[in-house]
């Protein structure tokens, strides 16, 4: 048996440690927080992609054309979605989803109001959509610091059936990163 002494111990320490703290930092590094699984990841893509046509399409939530009220000159209607009746909850769904940034700036295009402590949207075009948009399965790509990156390629086609043809292709990436302790998506487009 070897017995170290002061120093020694000290020199043994470093001799051993010190060579396994530089290869942990080489390139190769194994990240350990995985973060979400993959299936965890394309049910978050799913949701923030309905959420965003709420803001960005004529996919507005659902409401009632029945019960219009007036507000700073613009026309609103109630909204009827099932779980989203006011704008707290709206609020909500979306900070489950999109980066605070994000979020402000859906909330900020005044698609959506509280009136008397309810929800209620404009109703408005948004803007169109191509006839057909096919877009493909959804591919992930892990970062190294965690994070997760959603590539979707999408196909616009016009006509139908065997006439059906591709005018355009456009490949989209969607950040879904960590922040404030939170997996959400720092960045959101919608192809149109």
């Amino acid at each position: 048996m070897i017995r170290l002494k002061g120093k020694q111990w000290m020199a043994a320490l470093l001799v051993v440690c010190v060579p396994m703290g530089m290869a942990s930092c080489s390139q190769e590094t194994v990240v350990t927080n995985e973060g979400p699984s993959d299936s965890q990841v394309l049910a978050q893509y799913e949701d923030a992609r309905e959420a965003f046509l709420w803001f960005a399409t004529d996919s507005a939530m659902p409401f009632d054309y029945d019960a219009p009220r007036t507000s700073q000159g613009r026309t609103y209607y109630p909204v009827t979605h099932e779980s989203i009746q006011t704008m707290q909850k709206l609020r909500v769904r979306l900070e489950r989803l999109f980066a605070p940034a994000l979020v402000e700036s859906l909330l900020d295009t005044g698609y959506y109001i509280d009136l008397g402590g309810k929800l209620y949207t404009t109703g408005e075009q948004r803007g169109g959509s191509p006839a057909r948009v096919r877009p493909q399965m959804p591919e992930l790509e892990r970062q190294l610091d965690g994070s997760v990156l959603v590539h979707v390629a999408v196909e616009f086609t016009e006509g139908a059936g065997a006439d059906s043809k591709v005018t355009q292709r456009e490949n989209y990436v969607f950040p879904y990163r960590q922040v404030s302790g939170k997996w959400v998506f720092t960045e959101f487009d919608v192809f149109l």
